[in-house]
């Protein structure tokens, strides 16, 4: 674990992270949720206000109550002893980002 302190972005830390926790105890549509997944990191996160509309359990994300403090260990451990289950919620996450990002429209000259 790398603690920075406060950082202006996340990005550069991204490709060194084995896995994104969001333990939020309340929050919207998090931008730290999609970034994680583009950037290809493994998810933890808690079943507060979008994150469920965002990621699915066990298929693009592993879910968890709020203060699920035993869950919470569960679930980074799950991560970090299995890479093809790792992999996979890396693989439907970044999906699902390609599904759900609009398309910007090619201007003809």
């Amino acid at each position: 674990m790398t603690l920075t302190g406060q950082q202006a972005s996340a990005e550069p830390f991204y490709g060194i992270a084995q896995v994104a926790v969001l333990s939020s105890l309340s929050e919207g549509s998090p931008n730290a949720l999609l970034e994680a997944m583009a950037a290809g990191v493994p998810v933890v996160a808690t079943r507060v206000g979008g994150i469920p509309e965002i990621v699915s359990h066990r298929e693009s994300a592993l879910l968890l109550e709020p203060g699920d403090v035993n869950g919470m260990q569960n679930s980074l451990a799950a991560i970090l002893k299995d890479p093809e289950l790792a992999r996979s919620l890396v693989d439907r996450a970044q999906q699902r980002i390609v599904e759900t990002t609009p398309r910007k429209p090619v201007q003809p000259n």
